[in-house]
């Protein structure tokens, strides 16, 4: 191990083997710091031959399996035999001994793994020369820590570039679906200032990108309108309700003079405020859509019902009246052969009436103009007058029209609009006798709901051919008739039913129906009783 191990001390005088001692004594204490160090060292000569091996170094053999003396071991064989199977970049390794021993490198480091089956090691090996001697130290630094901490980091970054990725693709995504909305987005700063604007805003808006960008919301030059087609003040454009109120704005309906296409452009809009966490005003998101053409057929639906009103209904009325007393003879005996005639006419001129009246009714009640005087009324007397008002036609279709008198609901009041009770009333009535056979008969009956003693139930049954089941859903709809020549013959606009349920509930009630096929239906209400006190 020593160098003075092969030495003849005889061919010395004392001077000089007291050097050669001191040396010995000097090396091996040098030897003795490095055994005692926790670094795994080597020290090879300039053919790789180990000719010192420390402690650490030994330990570190056994840890991977290998158990020898390890001096006299050539180290490039020792790489080739035992590190080769850890590290791919063998050939490097050896190159950077050669390249230090041969004097073209000062130093050469190589990080390699070195991983057992119980744990994963990483290693730093460096390679200097002694300073004054032939031989070469060769080092070799756990730094697994720092390798695991760097594989934390990568993973880390790994994590962050998958999840930076995603969110571009959002990103991406969310630009493209905001840009190929048909719903103008436009979205202000705290101050009102435009920082975004999609396509669809900027067509509506007949404004550009770049125009539409750092312009003030409250500013005057908009020219917004309101419903009626006047200017719209400052205070009231969407951004400026939003500001002052913090709140959301749900519909606002604005119109917008449109050089371009000459005439005006009416738009739907919404906004909302986003806040921050502190609950301070982030920025107020606008989203509109054009509603011209819902504005236009509005107006033209309104100039329609008007021209109903006034220039069908009114002259209609007077020719039923003047009819109706021609019928009833009040001038007179009609002669035989026009009895009929005026008889087909009276009757067309009624059912006209009765049409253009459901027209007038069910717009009233989409608009939501329709008043209800709500008062107390006993439910009896109202059953009867409206069997009375439906006299005539139970006598032409010569239905019996029956009614079942329980004494116990005489006194029994409900909270409705008498007059609107009484057109749903008559409207079930008629569409029974309508639809029984001829010499039929249809019940109409009031008790108490099995469900509930607070409420009672009007019934109204007739022998019709019933209601086909595939039906069942739309019985209620507007402009709903079971698609049968039969029931096309009779007649009707199909708004009657529709009408009622909207009537009925809107007066805090329920109206259904149950039927089969060849038996019958029976529509009935269900109202909350007022009380039940006489």
């Amino acid at each position: 191990m020593h160098c003075v191990a092969s030495c003849h001390l005889s061919n010395f005088s004392t001077k000089d083997v007291m050097a050669v001692q001191v040396h010995d004594q000097l090396e091996e204490f040098s030897f003795a710091i490095l055994d005692s160090v926790e670094q795994e060292i080597v020290v090879i000569d300039r053919t790789g031959k180990i000719i010192f091996a420390n402690n650490a170094w030994k330990q570190f053999g056994l840890e991977n399996g290998v158990d020898k003396d390890w001096i006299g071991v050539n180290y490039f064989h020792s790489c080739e035999g035992e590190v080769t199977q850890q590290d791919p970049n063998i050939n490097r390794l050896q190159n950077g001994l050669k390249d230090v021993i041969a004097g073209r490198l000062d130093c050469f480091d190589h990080e390699y793994p070195c991983h057992s089956p119980v744990e994963r090691k990483w290693f730093m090996m460096t390679i200097v020369k002694m300073t004054g001697y032939d031989s070469f130290v060769i080092t070799h630094n756990n730094i697994t820590a720092r390798k695991l901490a760097e594989e934390k980091v990568e993973a880390a970054l790994a994590k962050q570039q998958r999840q930076n990725k995603i969110l571009q693709a959002l990103e991406e995504k969310q630009k493209r679906l905001l840009h190929n909305l048909p719903v103008g987005i436009v979205v202000h700063a705290p101050d009102s200032t435009v920082t975004f604007s999609n396509p669809r805003a900027s067509e509506l808006l007949e404004l550009s990108l770049d125009q539409m960008l750092g312009k003030v919301a409250i500013d005057p030059a908009w020219r917004f309108l309101n419903e009626g087609g006047q200017a719209m003040d400052v205070a009231d454009y969407p951004v400026s309700r939003v500001m002052a109120s913090q709140q959301p704005l749900n519909v606002s309906i604005l119109g917008i003079h449109s050089p371009k296409r000459e005439f005006i452009v009416w738009l739907s809009v919404a906004a909302f405020p986003e806040k921050d966490d502190e609950g301070n005003l982030k920025q107020i998101i606008v989203t509109f859509h054009d509603i011209s053409d819902r504005i236009r057929l509005e107006k033209m639906k309104s100039e329609f019902i008007s021209t109903v009103n006034h220039e069908l209904r009114t002259p209609l009325t007077s020719i039923a009246g003047s009819l109706s007393l021609i019928v009833n003879e009040v001038f007179g005996k009609i002669p035989p052969q026009i009895e009929q005639l005026v008889s087909v006419a009276h009757r067309n001129s009624l059912r006209l009436t009765h049409i253009i009246n459901d027209l007038l009714d069910m717009d009233k009640l989409a608009a939501g103009k329709v008043s209800f005087d709500m008062r107390e009324h006993a439910v009896v007397p109202i059953l009867k007058r409206a069997i009375e008002d439906n006299r005539n036609y139970q006598r032409e279709r010569q239905i019996d029209l029956v009614f079942i008198d329980r004494p116990e609901l005489t006194h029994i009041r409900l909270r409705c609009d008498e007059q609107r009770l009484m057109q749903v009333l008559s409207n079930l009535l008629s569409n029974a006798i309508k639809f029984s056979p001829d010499r039929g008969q249809v019940q109409i009956d009031c008790q108490f709901s099995e469900e509930r003693t607070d409420q009672v139930k009007i019934t109204v049954t007739d022998q019709g051919t019933g209601i086909p089941i595939e039906f069942h859903k739309r019985i209620f709809q507007k402009f709903s008739q079971v698609d049968s020549s039969d029931v096309r013959q009779r007649g009707g606009t199909g708004l009657g039913l529709a009408i009622s349920r909207e009537l009925i509930e809107r007066m805090g009630g329920s109206i259904g129906f149950t039927s089969v096929v060849g038996q019958g239906s029976c529509f009935y209400i269900v109202f909350p009783i007022a009380n039940t006190s006489p």
